[in-house]
């Protein structure tokens, strides 16, 4: 039997269930199985299991469409648990279901309190919409019959997937851009016209990263954001654990090596990943040195001509790519330990720009700090509360100026701004009066964003 201090140490915030069914599907009695399109859970449960919660979120569904004949219903909330839906496609329902964390109160004679205080639907349900996407992006338009497809999918992205430190990020679809110098981004230019000329009749696309921020791309905007998410979740996490156990001497001449592609070189190409874009399907390549990343989207290859191509581009990207990023590396990191050294406040007073014309995002906000969880959840809080008022401000006046300001029960202050299609965040650790924060708010906006008028009242 669990004792509570077993069971608040187990009910930690993170995934229970993920699974897919169809909706529509009749089956016999004993047969319900047959829905099931895919079904994790973190304790092993038997199939009977997997229907009787498959058969009560059905029950779910059609209960809330008795309030709803237009939308499928959003959530439903427990007190142990947080479950959020999704249906992409008709006769097709996406559910995962996330535990409330939990403590053991002395108090109350060791009785379990859930606290669901830093918890957001929205969150949630924007990381649900995202993992079928992701799902688009490599595998196709519509979640096929494929059994093992899926499974072989949502088995390595669930893992990814970390349910404590979403927040404000994750309701923003949004790409890291870097800005060069003239001088700098001709360096780039040149090398991605370079490649193209290189693999023109094999070449789809060109992005070039810089330090996990985008500083090239060819691909459309939404292509770009799903590449971006991939890279951040899978690709720039593995780099960053192996770049600190193996560090890189740009004197090398040659510090490049496929980290997305390599299997190629080594006679086994079936392990390089396909990605869909505009139902055509394109081989995906990522080439990194030092903390510069090349990534290649290429026309799909037998194995001979695959290993040609990329034996020809380690050999140029190698000492290229090095060279390139340790410049890179030197302008940047001259200007970033400058910057900090210049801002003594840059700890007290953090920011979020997000333009959503472009996806663009600037932010000082660490995007999982989890010593400030009421400062995630109170920012998510404001954005639903923008959107809302937004869009039944928005009809008939498309420009306008919207202020939200919020002081939290430790008395700091949380700013949410829009303007147009751009949104600002400002959080502050000072304990100020309004005035005060007004002046601190428009102090950054006039160091940070002097050519975005569009942020002024």
């Amino acid at each position: 039997m669990k004792t509570a201090k077993m069971e608040a140490r187990n009910n930690k915030m993170r995934i229970l269930r993920f699974f897919l069914f169809n909706t529509e599907l009749k089956c016999r009695e004993g047969e319900e199985n047959k829905k099931i399109i895919y079904y994790w859970s973190r304790d092993i449960e038997a199939i009977d299991t997997q229907c009787r919660f498959i058969g009560l979120m059905e029950g779910v569904i059609r209960f809330g469409s008795v309030f709803s004949q237009t939308s499928l219903i959003k959530c439903l909330s427990t007190q142990k648990t947080r479950t959020v839906f999704f249906s992409p496609e008709p006769h097709i329902t996406i559910v995962m279901t996330v535990s409330v964390p939990c403590k053991v109160v002395p108090s109350k004679k060791n009785l379990l309190e859930f606290r669901s205080e830093n918890m957001d639907i929205n969150t949630y349900r924007s990381v649900l919409t995202r993992s079928y996407n992701m799902f688009q992006f490599f595998n196709g338009p519509n979640i096929s019959s494929d059994s093992k497809c899926i499974s072989h999918f949502f088995q390595q992205l669930i893992p990814s997937i970390n349910i404590p430190s979403s927040g404000i990020f994750d309701l923003l679809p949004s790409i890291r851009f870097l800005t060069l110098g003239s001088s700098s981004f001709l360096k780039v230019t040149t090398l991605v016209n370079k490649i193209e000329n290189m693999l023109e009749q094999h070449i789809h696309s060109v992005t070039f990263i810089h330090e996990e921020k985008i500083v090239w791309s060819s691909l459309q905007q939404e292509h770009l954001i799903l590449l971006y998410n991939y890279l951040k979740t899978s690709v720039l996490s593995r780099e960053t654990k192996d770049s600190k156990t193996n560090l890189q001497n740009p004197f090398q001449g040659h510090c490049g090596s496929f980290i997305v592609g390599q299997s190629g070189i080594e006679s086994n190409s079936s392990s390089i990943p396909f990605i869909q874009l505009e139902s055509n399907e394109y081989q995906l390549l990522v080439y990194g040195a030092l903390q510069s990343l090349v990534v290649l989207t290429i026309f799909p290859l037998d194995k001979n001509d695959l290993q040609n191509v990329l034996k020809e581009l380690d050999s140029f990207l190698g000492p290229s790519l090095t060279t390139l990023s340790a410049d890179l590396c030197d302008v940047f990191g001259k200007v970033e330990d400058q910057s900090l050294c210049a801002d003594p406040d840059i700890f007290e007073n953090r920011f979020l720009y997000y333009n959503a014309s472009n996806r663009a995002l600037k932010s000082t906000i660490i995007p999982h700090a989890r010593d400030q969880p009421l400062h995630c959840k109170v920012m998510c809080d404001l954005f639903s509360d923008i959107q809302k008022i937004s869009n039944s401000v928005r009809i008939g006046n498309e420009h306008f100026f919207l202020e939200l300001d919020v002081k939290s029960s430790n008395n700091q202050w949380v700013v949410g701004r829009k303007s147009g299609d751009r949104l600002f965040f400002v959080t502050t650790d000072r304990n100020s009066n309004l005035i005060e924060l007004s002046d601190n708010v428009e102090k950054i906006v006039n160091d940070e964003f002097k050519n975005i008028c569009l942020l002024d009242k």
